[in-house]
């Protein structure tokens, strides 16, 4: 039943509040709606708000409403767009009413990074990791793991193409949860970014440390043109000679930002290809 996702404790307030009473009336008028109509359930929930605006549970609700189930089943992008707005509306106050209340953090940085919104996530995901103890997610129905806060972190990190961070946490991810056969995949394309970031920031700093050293003209050979006693024919076709290989005109040090533009590239592209999964994980969550 939705209603446990978020508890049916009372909140110790009891029920001589008419507010109150009212208000935990529409809510669970709000639960036992959801699974035919969600759109009467969300009016529901934001009566109960309305009768008592410090009572927290629907505004947890519909943070989470707003996130990943309905945009799990929506295919129009400004309807989603609306959701996710709605959705961090909702966790801000859930934030501002309890800011021991990890959902808050989660549902936040979750909403922004389906909104490819990286920059605006990190600081709910940093938030997540300076909580002393591990983080129960009511609406997760499961522990906050900070090995997965770890991941997201760094894979945030590399949208913003911040290599630095990048690699902080996912050697953080790799130590923490390290023969976890729960992250798997996570831990496989972990493992494969981390040497491949290395080596980048070694030939980066190889670059930064290279000196161009220019031979004086004098010590230079001149080319002597070759003499013909008799000079071929030369056709407009034979006009255009090739340029040599790029390798074989550039200095070491334009070799070396050559192989690091590369290196970034492929780069890039792994970490893009990794964003694109932890979104499709936030958001494919089909139900409260």
């Amino acid at each position: 039943m939705l209603c446990s996702c978020v508890g049916i404790q009372s909140n110790g307030l009891g029920y001589n509040n008419q507010g109150r009473r009212a208000a935990e009336s529409y809510y669970f008028k709000g639960c036992n709606t959801w699974d035919n109509n969600h759109a009467l359930a969300i009016k529901y929930w934001e009566k109960s708000i309305e009768a008592d605006p410090s009572y927290k549970k629907p505004v947890k609700i519909l943070a989470g409403a707003y996130f990943a189930p309905l945009i799990a089943n929506e295919r129009n992008a400004q309807i989603k767009a609306e959701y996710l707005k709605k959705s961090r509306f909702y966790a801000n106050d859930l934030i501002e009413m309890d800011k021991n209340d990890a959902d808050g953090y989660f549902i936040m940085a979750q909403a922004f990074v389906s909104d490819q919104l990286s920059k605006e996530a990190i600081p709910y995901y940093k938030q997540l990791l300076n909580f002393n103890t591990q983080q129960d997610s009511v609406y997760y129905k499961k522990i906050i793991d900070k090995n997965d806060i770890n991941y997201s972190l760094a894979l945030c990190y590399g949208a913003l193409r911040d290599y630095k961070n990048t690699l902080f946490y996912l050697k953080k991810f790799v130590s923490e949860c390290s023969g976890s056969q729960c992250y798997s995949e996570s831990l496989s394309s972990a493992k494969e970014l981390i040497p491949k970031l290395e080596s980048y920031f070694r030939n980066l700093k190889k670059i930064e440390s290279t000196r161009e050293i220019s031979l004086p003209e004098k010590s230079i050979p001149k080319a002597v043109p070759l003499k013909r006693t008799h000079q071929p024919e030369v056709k407009p076709s034979d006009k255009k000679i090739p340029s040599p290989p790029a390798q074989l005109t550039s200095t070491p040090r334009e070799t070396l930002a050559l192989k690091v533009e590369e290196q970034r590239e492929e780069i890039d592209k792994t970490l893009d290809a990794n964003f694109d999964r932890i979104i499709f994980m936030a958001t494919s969550k089909k139900d409260l």
